[in-house]
């Protein structure tokens, strides 16, 4: 185990990359893991650190502003990209993966990363729990029925529509590049969140970091099924995942039956804080 951490969040100055900020409770578990094993970590955004081993989110951008450049040989570039239906050999990513450490949110991008020779195997680094991020109030009347965070795109508003039409609709409040505490006020006042499916082929890889926030809070996050998708063994019986055209009935089903919405929050939650962030370090610094 390193001495001391830094986490970095690489966030140029521009509303559209307030984006990034969705690394946020992923950097604030590991710093409270790291801190819980008696290791000094440091987090900033668009800082490094040349005392210490940097750990850095957001380094694709990074990358193509040239930022990495001056960066510790022993620097950790922590994935969230989906990459298993890819190819990343001859590429700028893969001479990145033969200068610094990989770790990768997914087990399923691992073999890609492993085409390019990388100076080190790649490390799955799972989205893990900790204390810290169990911080979102529940309020004694929840007015929102359905909430969404997320892009938007023709085929996922198709499928929002779907969940929220009808003439007995439940409310439905999206929210995009909303995060913090405005995003975490949403998410307290919501019955039930939603993960709608995304086209595009390349992305099948279960979309946990949006669905850890709220399992990390008892919410239920109900998930649409998508074809072909890789999704963790420990998270398939933990949310309700069906369907593209079961979702509608769920959801009503769901919002009519407050016992079986607290059944599955707290089946989420239980399966989620079994992934202990402390050995999730321990065994990327073996």
């Amino acid at each position: 185990m390193p001495p001391k951490i830094n986490l970095t969040l690489f966030r140029p100055d521009h509303p559209r990359f307030r984006i990034m900020d969705s690394h946020l409770e992923v950097m604030h578990s590991l710093q409270w893991g790291f801190q819980a094993l008696g290791v000094d970590c440091s987090m900033h955004v668009n800082q490094f650190d040349a005392q210490r081993t940097n750990i850095v989110f957001g380094w694709i951008i990074a990358a193509q502003m040239g930022a990495l450049a001056g960066l510790r040989d022993d620097s950790i570039l922590y994935n969230f990209e989906q990459f298993s239906q890819r190819s990343l050999v001859g590429s700028g990513i893969a001479q990145l993966a033969q200068r610094f450490r990989i770790w990768d949110y997914s087990a399923a991008n691992l073999p890609r990363w492993l085409d390019c020779t990388p100076r080190f195997a790649p490390f799955h680094a799972p989205v893990s729990y900790a204390p810290v991020l169990s911080r979102i109030a529940t309020p004694a009347v929840q007015d929102i029925d359905l909430l969404y965070i997320g892009g938007g795109g023709i085929g996922r508003q198709a499928r929002l529509n779907e969940i929220s039409g009808g003439s007995n609709a439940p409310s439905l409040v999206v929210l995009h590049n909303v995060w913090g505490e405005a995003r975490d006020s949403f998410i307290g006042r919501s019955k039930l969140l939603l993960n709608v499916g995304n086209d595009n082929p390349q992305h099948r890889i279960f979309e946990v970091v949006r669905v850890a926030h709220g399992l990390a809070n008892r919410k239920v996050v109900v998930c649409e099924a998508v074809p072909g998708a890789h999704v963790e063994a420990d998270l398939q019986a933990a949310v309700p995942i069906v369907a593209r055209a079961q979702l509608p009935a769920l959801c009503e089903r769901l919002l009519a039956d407050p016992g079986e919405r607290a059944q599955w929050a707290e089946r989420g939650f239980q399966a989620f804080a079994q992934r202990d962030v402390r050995t999730v370090l321990r065994r990327g610094f073996d």
